[in-house]
């Protein structure tokens, strides 16, 4: 009897770290789920690794906002009914000095970077 594929969703996995996670993702056999801010990248990584046979999603959010972040899993869910693993991936910084940071670069920093994994 084979095993079902194990569900990974990797928030920010449209480029850099959670790219590549979502890549060994599909070498090791798992369906992944990417959820990015981005459209553009996130479209890209799906595309490159379904076309790398793997089995993959993507839904545009961000991880501040949670109606995206249950979106996110909800679609996961529906697709292959089950969750695995989280890579809580997406972060958000200010290039620059922390001391330039504006009242809304803090916020994102904060929204991004602490509430988007809670």
């Amino acid at each position: 009897m084979a095993r079902e594929a194990a569900v990974a969703l990797v928030t920010g996995g449209g480029a850099g770290i959670g790219k590549a996670c979502a890549r060994r993702f599909v070498k090791e056999g798992y369906c992944v789920m990417i959820g990015d801010v981005s459209a553009e990248d996130g479209e890209e990584t799906r595309n490159v690794l379904t076309s790398e046979g793997g089995e993959v999603l993507f839904v545009q959010g961000n991880v501040a906002q949670e109606s995206d972040v249950i979106a996110w899993a909800q679609k996961a869910l529906d697709a292959w009914g089950r969750i695995d693993v989280l890579v809580a991936n997406a972060g958000a910084r200010v290039r620059g000095s922390i001391l330039d940071a504006t009242e809304e670069d803090w916020d994102l920093i904060v929204n991004v970077n602490l509430k988007g994994v809670a």
